[in-house]
């Protein structure tokens, strides 16, 4: 069973078009907050500035798909799941639901891949690499931790 995280966001104005639905654009935002927290969560960053390169993890691809619309003012919680841990990268799957008190409706899914990079800052070019062992470590044990039949 894969890793789930959860991170809960209130739609805001900015967030919106016109008509007061969130902006497309901005659930993949959403997407790389729940990551970005996820990794929080392993005591470990998305972005580590060292003094000649940087580690980071670009998209490779990402995709969502819309079933109901967000609306200013919504409580979304947005579901990750580690679903491929790869020896240079990580897969996952979103869920986002609309919370209204115990009701929740899902309103979009999504999916993403990235790979693990080491950024030249001489060069400006990116290398992908496998992730570090402790990395991985951490990252399968959270999938351990969340499976029932671990």
């Amino acid at each position: 069973m894969p890793c789930e995280f959860k991170i809960v966001r209130r739609v805001e104005f900015a967030e919106t078009d016109m008509a007061g639905k969130m902006h497309f654009s901005n659930y993949f935002k959403y997407m790389e907050a729940a990551e970005s927290a996820f990794f929080d969560s392993l005591d470990e960053s998305l972005f580590q500035d060292k003094i000649e390169f940087v580690h980071c993890w670009p998209r490779v691809s990402a995709s969502c798909k819309f079933v109901a619309p967000l609306l200013y003012g919504d409580v979304a919680e947005v579901l990750l799941y580690v679903t491929d841990i790869m020896k240079k990268g990580v897969k996952y799957s979103f869920r986002f639901e609309k919370v209204d008190g115990d009701k929740r409706t899902e309103v979009a899914n999504g999916e993403m891949t990235t790979l693990f990079g080491i950024l030249d800052r001489k060069t400006g070019r990116v290398q992908i690499q496998a992730v570090p062992k402790s990395l991985l470590d951490k990252l399968s044990a959270a999938v351990k931790v969340s499976s029932p039949n671990k």
